[in-house]
């Protein structure tokens, strides 16, 4: 395997040790055939105030394990998107089984009746690597939305596998109920800019945020080989969430000339650091807040920065807010998704005791 790809696999890199399931929940293959319980009523969902910006580790067990022993998510879960709907709390994570390479993997889903006990409600994923992306690729899950007539999206990203001609894209997939059957599209919400772009090997990671009258997504580019050049975050607009426009300051020229980021590590960027995860929301004063992971050959730095318009960023003075040597049991974090529970922000995150091999699980930190 290329050690890129490798290396890349280790930004997602903790014991197994399988939680015990409640039977109102068994796992089950016939996925398609389970009835998600509705719980209590539905609550009407708020902006959250400001983030505090400060941040502690809650407890030092997984909130989540990876599989059991040959499971397709027996090496590592990653927080993909959660959601509160019916009552119940809804998990979709990234899986993965990997050797010396990714192995298989998919998109599970787990649910919960108060954010921190989470079930599987199947044995298979949702969603496989061969039957959304082929075999030369693998997908995560970095977003969820319901609509008013109760559809089901989640956004996605393509990441290579194996040697590729392909580049990370943005995908969608469809569905009437959370267990399925997905509809995966046919072609990419979001590709790569062309030739000589700031984004030009690719985006992953889209975060997507309704606003009035339109939607925005915030995405990742994607560095060729891990180590040098710009590691940004863009954005792009829709007005029916399918169709997208990159955010393009006319001004500027040369790889910025097709579109813009709105956020980087600073001036140039340019060596191994690189913001390789992040979660941003609306709080309910009209501004924007976003919790990112940066670090070189692993991610270890959580940092926060705030906006008053989604655009212009500012990093916290109290960055980094968690970093690895914080936590004397994990060595790498990463991939924050951020949950306002108990009038309290909370975040999901994946946490890995290995620097140098691929496993790992989710944990949460609170808001102090």
């Amino acid at each position: 395997m290329k050690k890129w790809i490798y290396l890349s696999l280790l930004l997602f890199l903790a014991s197994c040790a399988p939680k015990s399931t409640d039977e109102v929940y068994v796992a089950s293959e016939n996925i398609e055939e389970i009835n998600i319980p509705q719980v209590g009523d539905e609550v009407e969902a708020t902006l959250p105030p400001p983030f505090g910006e400060s941040v502690a580790l809650l407890g030092d067990k997984p909130v989540l394990y990876r599989g059991q022993e040959d499971s397709w998510d027996s090496s590592l879960v990653i927080p993909g998107a959660v959601i509160q709907q019916g009552g119940l709390y809804h998990l979709f994570y990234t899986g993965m089984k990997i050797s010396r390479q990714p192995d298989s993997g998919g998109i599970g889903y787990a649910i919960s009746t108060n954010g921190f006990d989470w079930h599987r409600v199947a044995d298979a994923p949702l969603l496989t690597w061969e039957e959304t992306v082929g075999t030369d690729l693998w997908i995560r899950v970095s977003d969820v939305r319901i609509d008013a007539d109760g559809e089901w999206t989640l956004y996605l990203s393509s990441q290579t596998r194996s040697i590729s001609e392909e580049n990370p894209a943005i995908w969608r997939a469809v569905a009437s109920a959370p267990t399925g059957p997905w509809e995966f599209d046919d072609i990419p919400l979001l590709e790569a800019g062309s030739s000589g772009a700031w984004d030009q090997f690719g985006v992953a990671e889209p975060v997507i945020l309704e606003e009035k009258d339109s939607y925005r997504m915030y995405y990742l580019n994607q560095r060729r080989d891990n180590r040098s050049g710009l590691s940004a975050i863009g954005m792009a607009t829709s007005t029916d969430g399918i169709a997208w426009i990159k955010y393009n300051d006319p001004v500027t020229e040369k790889e910025f000339a097709e579109s813009d980021f709105v956020k980087t590590l600073g001036e140039g960027t340019v060596g191994f650091q690189e913001i390789q995860a992040f979660d941003l929301w609306q709080d309910d004063t009209g501004g924007y807040g976003m919790l990112f992971f940066y670090g070189g050959r692993s991610t270890n730095t959580m940092s926060y920065a705030n906006s008053p318009d989604g655009m212009v960023w500012s990093d916290s003075e109290n960055n980094p807010l968690l970093t690895a040597d914080d936590i004397s049991f994990l060595g790498v974090l990463s991939t924050p998704r951020m949950i306002y529970l108990n009038d309290t922000y909370h975040f999901y995150f994946y946490g890995s005791a290995d620097q140098n091999r691929p496993t790992g699980e989710i944990y949460m930190a609170v808001e102090e």
